[in-house]
Formats: C-alpha cells, structure tokens, sequence
C-alpha cells in the first residue's frame, strides 16, 4: 500500500517554528460516472503572525510532479463572493478586494482578519523542483502585506494537489474472508502522513529538520460517496455531513462535475493543542479505511446464470445417478 507523505518547511524564514500555522487538508474522492471517481487533495495553511520574506516548502512523493498537478484557489474562493468560501470556513466571511487583486482582505466571524493571497502560479509565486528525494519539492513565495493589510499579520494560501501520487494513494483490494462478499465488495484504503519522518527519505529530514512547520490546528476531511462505507478510520473524528452540489460544484469544477443524484458525504477529523500549550504538533497521520459495493447488473446476470447453470448440472447429475442405479 502507497502512503502519501507529505512534509513542509519553511526557508529563507523570517517565520519562527512556533508561530502558529493551522493546516486544512481536505481529500476528495467524488463519482463522475458509475466506474470514474476523481481523486485530489485540497491544502490549506493559515500562517500567523509572521513577517514577508520567508518561502514555504512542501514535499510531494512524486518525482514527476509538475505545474499541471498544482492549481491555486484563492481566486476560485473569492470570485463572485463564492458561497463555497463560507462553507470552507464554515461560517460567514465578509470579503473585501485589495488594490492588487491577488489579495483579498477576509474578516471571520470571532473578529479575526486575514489576508487571502492568490497563487499565480506562472509568474513566480510557486516553484516546483522535481526528481528531488524522490519526490518533487514545490516553493511557495510568501509576499509583502498590501497597503490594506499592514495591520494584517495573517495569510491564507488555498490550493489543489492532483495526479499519480494523489491517485496511487488510494488501495483496492477485494474482501477475501467469504467468497460471496468478495465477488461484490471491495474495500480501499488511504493511508496519509505529514512531516512524519519514519515515512520521509534521511536526506530530505537532515535538510528540513530546523525549518519543519509545527502546527497549531490541523483540521482533516474526507468527501466521499455516500454509498460508500467507512469501516476504519484514526479515532477523534469530530462531525459527518452531507455537502450541498449546487454550493459545491463550481468549487471543484477543475476536477470534474457531481454525478447525477450522486450524495457526498464529508467525514471531519481535527487535531489542537491547548491555547496555552506550548508544544505544537510536529506530525500527523490518518489512515481510512471504505467499503466499496461492486456489484453491478452484468455481475447480477452472471450470478443469475451460474445459479441456473448449477441447478441444470445438478439435475442432470441427479438423473444420471437414478438411471444408473434404478434402471
């Protein structure tokens, strides 16, 4: 079983180890048809109280990992003051523009402000190094406060990881303990890790081992089918609903379209530390477990005929033995 792993760090940084970074992850795995799912990985980081200049790093278990399996959301979120930016977040944002537009300046319900920043991924802002590690490392360039948020010392960076190594994360395997239950069920497992080091190449530890982002707040989702059934997951999930299509669709747009009727559901797992707890949280796994049901109307025929073909056979085998022995 593939595990993605993924780690961040911080260089050139002016942003100490215990500042406080809360990272959203949210792992989609949503019907487009009957037999094609689309599979990518939603990251967010909330970085406060730090200081411009200092660059983000993240570790990709890809070496082939490129600017086409990256894409920014911050300009997804905020266009047409997105309803899908309230319901990341989970409640009501004012949102107001910047003079540059690839900031947008985001006041939360308890207060809090911060600064959404739009990665352009073409001009600078994200740099992907590949075949390093083994993997592929990408830079995000953390910018200058604009003139509206120099009170601000918060920033948000939104954006979309794709391709082999999101899709190899996923397990198939077939149930194999009764053999009914393994024609027409299968289970797939993800198993997910960040700045773990046991799953990490030495080298790639030895480099970021003094800059690795620690975390205040690490808040886990998982979008699935709702025919779909989640048999084994790490303990502390915190809350399950269903995602509303007509508020969702355009933010997944790049990925593909909501099969119809489909129902998705979103399972929350969250990890903190105390306010006043000085430790952070240095690493974080998570490791899901679905019970998938493959049955299909050809399998449902070839069942019908194997039952028919068995009654036939046994039958006949029923008439020979009469003949044989009673004739």
């Amino acid at each position: 079983m593939k595990k993605l792993s993924l780690a961040f760090w911080f260089v050139d940084s002016c942003v100490e180890n215990d500042s406080n970074v809360e990272l959203h992850i949210n792992v989609w795995k949503i019907p487009l048809s009957d037999k094609d799912n689309a599979k990518f990985l939603d990251i967010g980081l909330m970085i406060r109280d730090y200081t411009s200049g200092a660059s983000l790093c993240m570790f990709v278990p890809d070496p082939n990992f490129g600017m086409v399996n990256f894409d920014d959301l911050g300009a997804n979120l905020t266009n047409n003051q997105s309803v899908a930016f309230h319901a990341v977040f989970n409640e009501r944002l004012i949102i107001t523009t910047c003079s540059c537009d690839k900031f947008a300046k985001i006041k939360r319900d308890s207060g809090e402000s911060f600064i959404l920043y739009k990665l352009d991924k073409h001009n600078g802002d994200v740099s992907i190094d590949s075949d390093r590690y083994g993997g592929s490392i990408v830079k995000i360039k953390i910018p200058e406060m604009p003139d509206e948020g120099k009170d601000i010392n918060n920033i948000y960076f939104r954006f979309r990881l794709s391709g082999v190594c999101i899709e190899e994360s996923f397990t198939q395997d077939n149930l194999a303990s009764d053999a009914l239950q393994h024609y027409i069920s299968r289970i797939e497992l993800f198993d997910m890790r960040v700045n773990e080091v046991r799953t990490l190449p030495d080298s790639l530890v030895e480099s970021m081992s003094r800059n690795a982002v620690r975390f205040n707040k690490i808040q886990f989702f998982l979008m699935c089918d709702a025919k779909e059934e989640l048999v084994l997951a790490k303990t502390g999930q915190k809350n399950a609903r269903n995602l509303e299509s007509e508020i969702w669709e355009n933010y997944i747009r790049s990925a593909g379209k909501f099969k119809n009727n489909s129902s998705i559901i979103a399972y929350q797992w969250s990890k903190q530390t105390a306010d006043n707890e000085k430790d952070k949280i240095d690493d974080f796994s998570m490791l899901i477990k679905i019970k998938l049901d493959t049955i299909s109307n050809g399998k449902i025929v070839c069942a019908i005929c194997f039952v028919i073909a068995v009654g036939v056979i046994s039958s006949l085998i029923s008439s020979l033995i009469t003949w044989f022995f009673f004739s």
